[in-house]
């Protein structure tokens, strides 16, 4: 039997999380996994540094069976959850001036063509690699993500405390949106959307984005009144408090912000360029701002419906933990470890 190595590029606080979970997953089912990263690996050369990574890695390979979180070409599983490349290259219009972007096109085609299986987020990603790579379906496996649940939701009291907080008015809904991606995650979209609705609302928007003063200037145009805030510690007040979530994604795999805010009772509402749309009815995918606007001004004003929704979606989310997640990935994994 080979030895699982997870690999990854960098080690980030997200990655570094679900790393231990898995590697903690795997040892309770009798594997013996380790981990390596490459964050000693330096270099002003953001492009030959990759490609170094990916030579080390290549090399350092013995019998071992590669999980890989980010692109190596030497995968043997690849969790896809980071998306496809070709897709973001799509999103910007000059992608064609940034060298590595080519690079990383080139390793990821590399990486999907030489794993012995992928692990997809979402069956949008899942799509977009048999059509882009022309892989045989049986090699993708779709694997939602998961959270760790709150072990109670009190939105009454938490929208009470984050009103008198930021100066609120308490009679109004919480509309947020959360995402250090404006761009990718539609912000824009989420202003036009906040211009077009009736009622008032509080809106607040989270984002460590660099980009957030041009949205600033934008909601100002529009006449929109948004609270901009950066990132705190944690993020779930904020989820148990909000009456509704928005993320217009023009491209996100699968956010995770959507089960967050599912998982605490708020209205969820998504693009079907979001790969957490798949879970969601289609009276919350996002076609038109001006048509979500009117269905959110319909359940501003119906509150017995608002509570309604709120309760399926706690139900709803309990189907998307992080136990669950990890199981289905190691029962892949332990398919192909011989």
């Amino acid at each position: 039997m080979k030895n699982i190595t997870i690999l990854e590029i960098n080690s980030t606080n997200k990655n570094q999380r679900f790393l231990e979970r898995l590697k903690s997953a795997l040892s309770s089912k009798g594997f013996n996994p380790t981990s390596r990263n490459y964050d000693n690996i330096k270099g002003k050369n953001p492009i030959i540094k990759l490609l170094k990574i990916n030579k080390l890695a290549k090399k350092q390979k013995s019998d071992e069976l590669y999980v890989c979180l980010d692109r190596f070409d030497s995968a043997d599983i690849y969790l896809a959850s980071d998306g496809v490349q070709k897709i973001y290259k799509r999103l910007d219009k000059f992608w064609f001036l940034n060298p590595l972007s080519l690079i990383r096109s080139k390793i990821e085609k590399n990486c999907i063509n030489n794993s012995a299986k992928i692990i997809t987020n979402s069956n949008l990603t899942r799509y977009q690699l048999e059509t882009i790579y022309d892989i045989k379906p049986n090699k993708i496996s779709t694997i939602y993500p998961g959270i760790n649940l709150p072990t109670q939701v009190q939105k009454g009291s938490a929208k009470m405390q984050l009103c008198k907080e930021l100066s609120l008015d308490m009679e109004f809904s919480i509309i947020l949106f959360i995402s250090n991606n404006l761009k990718n995650d539609g912000v824009a979209e989420f202003i036009k959307l906040l211009s077009q609705i009736q009622n008032k609302i509080n809106a607040i928007i989270i984002s460590s984005d660099k980009s957030a003063p041009k949205y600033r200037k934008m909601a100002k145009k529009l006449g929109v009144r948004a609270i901009f805030k950066q990132p705190p510690k944690t993020l779930n007040r904020y989820y148990e408090a909000a009456d509704i979530f928005v993320l217009p994604s023009l491209y996100n795999p699968f956010s995770t912000q959507i089960l967050e805010a599912l998982s605490y009772g708020s209205i969820c509402f998504t693009t079907a360029n979001n790969g957490a749309s798949e879970i969601l009815g289609d009276e919350f995918i996002i076609k038109s701002t001006d048509d979500t606007a009117k269905y959110i001004d319909e359940l501003l004003n119906n509150h017995d419906l608002m509570v309604e929704i709120s309760a399926k979606n706690i139900e709803l989310a309990k189907d998307f933990t992080t136990d669950k997640s990890l199981n289905q990935i190691i029962k892949v994994i332990s398919e192909n470890i011989h």
